[in-house]
C-alpha cells in the first residue's frame, strides 16, 4: 500500500526554503463522548480554629496540665497520702465525702470500691474518680484547695 505525500509544508530560514513533506493517515474514527455528570459539592464552611475539636499535642497539653492541678489538690488535700483517713468525714487522698464517692465510683465503672471509703481504693481507682468528679462539677469540690492552687471553678 502506498502512503500518499501531500504538498507538505515550506519554511523560509536565512534566505533557503526547506521542504517538509507531510505523510497522509487515515483520519481518526469519530468517537461519541458520554457526558461526564457535574457533581455539586456543599460550600466548604471554615470553623474557626477555636471552636475545632481539640485534638493531638493541645488535647495532650490540657490532659497533662489537668493531671498537674489534681496532684496540686491532692498535695493540698492530704499531703499526697491515698489511704488516709483524717477523722473529719473525708476520705482518701483527694478527700472525698462516702456519697461523692459512692455515686462516683458507680459512675466509672468501680463498684466494688463503693463502700464509702475512698482510702481502701487503689490509686487509679481515687485518680479516675477525681478527673471524673472534675470532669462533672469542676473544681466545686475542692474549694480551698483549688484557690490555693490558682485553679479557677
Amino acid at each position: 500500500m502506498k502512503k500518499k505525500i501531500c504538498t507538505g509544508l515550506y519554511v523560509l530560514s536565512l534566505g533557503v526554503a526547506y521542504h517538509f513533506p507531510v505523510l497522509m493517515v487515515k483520519p481518526l474514527p469519530k468517537v461519541n463522548f458520554v457526558p461526564v455528570p457535574v457533581y455539586y459539592y456543599k460550600p466548604v464552611i471554615h470553623t474557626p480554629w477555636w471552636k475545632l475539636p481539640r485534638t493531638g499535642v493541645a488535647k495532650i497539653n490540657e490532659e497533662i496540665s489537668l493531671q498537674k492541678d489534681l496532684h496540686c489538690i491532692k498535695y493540698y488535700e492530704s499531703r499526697g497520702e491515698y489511704s488516709i483517713d483524717t477523722g473529719n468525714g473525708y476520705y482518701g487522698a483527694y478527700q472525698f465525702d462516702p456519697v461523692t464517692w459512692d455515686y462516683v465510683v458507680n459512675k466509672i465503672g468501680f463498684s466494688q470500691y463503693a463502700n464509702g471509703n475512698a482510702n481502701l481504693a487503689p490509686r487509679v481507682v481515687q485518680n479516675k474518680a477525681a478527673l471524673y468528679l472534675h470532669k462533672i462539677r469542676g473544681w466545686s469540690p475542692w474549694p480551698v484547695s483549688s484557690v490555693k492552687c490558682h485553679l479557677n471553678s
